[in-house]
C-alpha cells in the first residue's frame, strides 16, 4: 500500500473517476486541485472522498496546513503551478518521489524537436523520477525531453466506461454530429460551422449539435440544422453521445482530447483534426478520418465522407471505436500508477 498525492489543475470529473479506481485499490490517496474554469459538478462525489481545494499561487501552503499526507510520490500537473511546486518542494525534502503528468502531444514542430528537449533536459529533467502521459504521442515527447521507456507510463487519461458507455447500432441513430467544447479560436469551431453550412446544403438530413460555451458563440451561424447547447454536465453529455453518430473536432491545437475517448466510448465514428494527440490512439482503419483544420474544403470533404459510409461500414465504426477505446480508462489509470509505483521501489 503506497502513499499518493496527486496534484491537479483544474480538476476534472474523469480524473476524478481515475482516482477512485486508484483509491480502491487500498493505497492511500490525497487529492490537491485547482477549480475548474467550466461549471463542471460533482467531483468529490465520482471521487468518493474530499479534494483539497488550493488556489494557483497560494502561498504559505504544507501538506500539514491542507491536512493531507505526506506521500511516497506526488503525481503533479505540470510544472507551472506555483502552489503545486511547493508541495512537490516539500515531498523532494521528505525522501518522496515526484512524477510529472504531461498531456503534450508530438507535432514534429522546430520547436519540439530543438527547444523544448533543451530547456525541459536543462530546467526540468532532475526535478522528476518518471512521466505519465495519456497515449503514444505524448510517449515521443516524453522520450524527447530525456525520459527513459521504463520511466514514462501511458493511460493518464480516460473516461468512465461505466458513465460513457455503448449507445445503439448506427442504424437506430439519428444522422448527427456533436462538437464538445468552448468556443473560442482554438478549437476552430467556426470554420467547423462553415463547412457544415456546406454540408447542411447537400445533406440536409444530417445535423451538427454544439455543447460548450466561449467568445465565439455569437459569431456561428444559426441554422434549423446546427443545435446549440451550451455546457453540458458529463452524465448529459454521455446521452447525447449515444444519440450521435459521429463526433467531430477540428482543433488547431488539442494535446490529446479527452472527448474523443468519451465519443469512442460511446460508439461514435470519430471525424478529428490532424493534430488532436489522442487520434493515434482511437483511430483505426475503420471509425474515422483526420483533416486539416486549417481547411474548411477539408473539414467539409472529411464530414461528407462519413455521410457516405454505408451501414456496414458505419457499424463497423462502431464496434473498432469501441474496442479502441477499451484500452483506456479508471482501470487503466490504476495500472499504470502502479506499475509507476513498482519501479519507483526498485533499488
Amino acid at each position: 500500500m503506497a502513499k499518493i498525492l496527486f496534484a491537479w489543475p483544474e480538476f476534472p470529473d474523469y480524473a476524478a473517476r481515475s482516482i477512485k479506481s486508484v483509491v480502491e485499490r487500498g493505497h492511500v490517496v490525497d487529492v490537491v486541485a485547482t477549480r475548474p474554469k467550466v461549471p463542471v459538478r460533482g467531483m468529490e462525489r465520482s471521487l468518493g472522498q474530499r479534494v483539497l481545494w488550493v488556489e494557483h499561487n497560494q502561498k504559505c501552503i504544507s501538506l500539514q496546513n491542507i491536512d493531507a499526507t505526506l506521500p511516497d510520490v506526488i503525481f503533479m500537473g505540470g510544472y507551472g503551478i506555483p502552489v503545486f511546486n511547493r508541495l512537490e518542494k516539500e515531498v523532494r525534502r521528505n525522501k518522496g518521489s515526484v512524477i510529472l503528468m504531461s498531456d503534450h502531444n508530438w507535432t514534429g514542430s522546430l520547436r519540439q524537436l530543438v527547444v523544448d528537449p533543451v530547456r525541459h533536459r536543462m530546467f526540468y529533467r532532475s526535478r522528476f523520477d518518471g512521466v505519465f502521459v495519456p497515449g503514444d504521442s505524448g510517449v515521443s515527447v516524453a522520450r524527447s525531453w530525456g525520459y527513459q521507456s521504463s520511466q514514462i507510463f501511458r493511460g493518464m487519461y480516460g473516461a468512465d466506461p461505466e458513465l460513457f458507455r455503448c449507445g445503439n447500432e448506427v442504424i437506430d441513430r439519428p444522422k448527427k454530429f456533436i462538437f464538445v467544447g468552448q468556443l473560442i479560436p482554438r478549437k476552430n469551431v467556426k470554420r467547423l460551422a462553415q463547412a457544415f453550412l456546406r454540408l447542411a446544403d447537400e445533406r440536409p438530413d444530417w445535423s451538427l449539435t454544439l455543447c460548450g460555451t466561449g467568445v465565439m458563440e455569437k459569431e456561428l451561424p444559426n441554422h434549423p440544422s446546427i443545435e446549440k447547447l451550451g455546457f453540458v454536465q458529463p452524465s448529459d453529455l454521455s446521452s447525447l453521445l449515444r444519440e450521435s453518430r459521429c463526433l467531430v473536432l477540428p482543433s488547431n491545437e488539442e494535446h490529446w482530447g479527452l472527448v474523443v475517448h468519451e465519443a469512442a466510448l460511446s460508439g461514435c465514428s470519430l471525424a478529428l483534426s490532424s493534430n488532436i494527440g489522442s487520434a493515434v490512439d482511437l483511430i483505426g482503419e475503420e471509425n474515422g478520418v483526420t483533416f486539416n483544420p486549417r481547411s474548411t474544403s477539408d473539414i467539409y470533404r472529411s464530414l461528407l465522407s462519413i455521410t457516405n459510409w454505408s451501414v456496414r461500414r458505419s457499424e463497423s465504426a462502431r464496434l473498432e471505436s469501441l474496442r479502441l477505446a477499451s484500452t483506456f480508462g479508471p482501470r487503466r489509470f490504476a495500472d499504470s500508477v502502479e506499475m509507476c509505483l513498482r519501479h519507483l521501489s526498485k533499488p
